[in-house]
């Protein structure tokens, strides 16, 4: 299935992020218009600042027809600089991880774990993070989780 096929209901604003993911494994390059118009109703739904909202869907579709994939990644990684996250915890480090940023996505999984977020026990999965996998603190965080190696 073509990432352009993709339909989402019920405006999720988690699913389009995981559909920018989906694309660019596949080698898509760029992310489809419909996951932004996606992102965008679902942040709305969820209260966010209209005007804020607006702004960052504006700056993402710019992004986007700049760079692709990794211009979407960029982006969302930008939003959890400020004062405010607008996307899941999780997906900071994988954003990182895609833009080969190991470092930092080491130091936000670090991050995560300890603040026990749930999703740092797919770290082990995702294939966003397979790019960590040989790094001996990818390893370590795997054992101090006491998930198999």
């Amino acid at each position: 299935m073509a990432c352009q096929n993709f339909v989402l209901s019920g405006g999720y604003y988690q699913g389009p992020i995981e559909i920018g993911g989906s694309c660019e494994s596949r080698g898509f390059a760029a992310v489809p218009p419909e996951a932004i118009t996606e992102l965008t109703k679902g942040r709305l739904l969820r209260g966010d600042d209209h005007a804020k909202v607006a702004a960052d869907e504006i700056a993402l579709r710019k992004a986007v027809a700049a760079q692709g994939a990794a211009g979407f990644w960029h982006e969302i990684r930008k939003w959890n600089e400020g004062d405010y996250p607008n996307v899941g915890e999780f997906d900071v480090p994988q954003a990182y991880a895609r833009l080969g940023e190991k470092e930092q996505a080491m130091v936000s999984l670090e991050r995560n774990f300890e603040k026990r977020a749930p999703l740092v026990t797919l770290l082990k999965v995702d294939p966003a993070l397979d790019t960590l996998h040989s790094d001996p603190r990818f390893e370590d965080l795997l054992r101090r989780m006491n998930l198999p190696q």
